[in-house]
């Protein structure tokens, strides 16, 4: 009796097995369609385009540092946490070469540089997370390390006026006006500091997998650089990304 009645929990279970297989086999597109990709790896590179301030240059002659590189190139990690399908929170990461400077003061490029790295919380609101394209929009919060190096220049100013003058022997000692001035500029370096900065932006993210997607992504970013001494203006730049997405993790439950 003990014997048949183990023999029919052993049976009882097997099929408990069996069934809730079967029952996974056929309704496995329904089921796992309502799982959501709770974690995900964000990666993109993008271009730079610095704004306000280009071709300025100061009362003191000196050029306005960020608005004057040409272009940048910017790499960004994240990892996203969708907390809903509309709704999603990021850890973002971001790295920026600035490059290309050109002086306004001499028309120049030289070899002057600027980099920035920032850390911050961005919340990203999908208006379509059931489709094969879906549009979102996105906001960052950020603290940034940035840090620079300007190269030394010189040029030549023509008619200077009475602020360039000499003594002259020639008249007896008399000051004389010049007319042309060659000054020349030593490299100036920006400290290593740190700012606060905000982004906002917008994308599509193109779904090509489950587990894979790809996404494009403009953004205008600012970073509170106006009380810095050599900098003077806060730092302005739009960027254009593409990128990656690869979700890693699956809900335990259903939505």
């Amino acid at each position: 009796m003990k014997e048949d009645n183990m023999t029919d929990m052993k049976n009882i279970k097997q099929l408990l097995i069996m069934a809730t297989g079967l029952f996974f086999l056929l309704g496995s597109n329904k089921t796992f369609a309502q799982f959501d990709k709770k974690v995900s790896i964000n990666a993109s590179v993008g271009y730079v385009k610095p704004l306000s301030g280009k071709g300025k240059i100061d009362i003191e002659d000196n050029p306005y540092f960020f608005p004057n590189f040409r272009y940048g190139t910017q790499f960004n990690g994240a990892i996203q946490y969708n907390y809903t399908p509309k709704l999603s929170f990021l850890l973002n990461v971001g790295v920026t070469s600035m490059l290309g400077f050109k002086n306004p003061v001499t028309s120049n490029k030289d070899k002057s540089a600027f980099y920035i790295v920032g850390v911050g919380p961005e919340v990203k609101y999908h208006f379509l997370p059931s489709k094969k394209v879906n549009p979102y929009v996105l906001g960052e919060i950020s603290i940034n390390n940035y840090r620079g190096v300007q190269d030394a220049y010189d040029y030549t100013l023509n008619n200077p006026g009475e602020d360039y003058y000499y003594v002259s022997p020639s008249s007896g000692g008399a000051y004389v006006n010049m007319d042309e001035v060659r000054i020349r500029k030593s490299a100036r370096r920006i400290e290593s500091t740190f700012a606060m900065g905000v982004k906002v932006g917008g994308g599509l993210v193109f779904k090509l997998s489950e587990s894979f997607a790809v996404f494009v992504q403009p953004s205008f970013s600012k970073i509170f650089t106006k009380g810095n001494e050599d900098l003077r203006i806060d730092t302005n730049f739009l960027t254009f990304e593409g990128g990656v997405k690869l979700s890693l993790f699956k809900s335990k439950s259903l939505l």
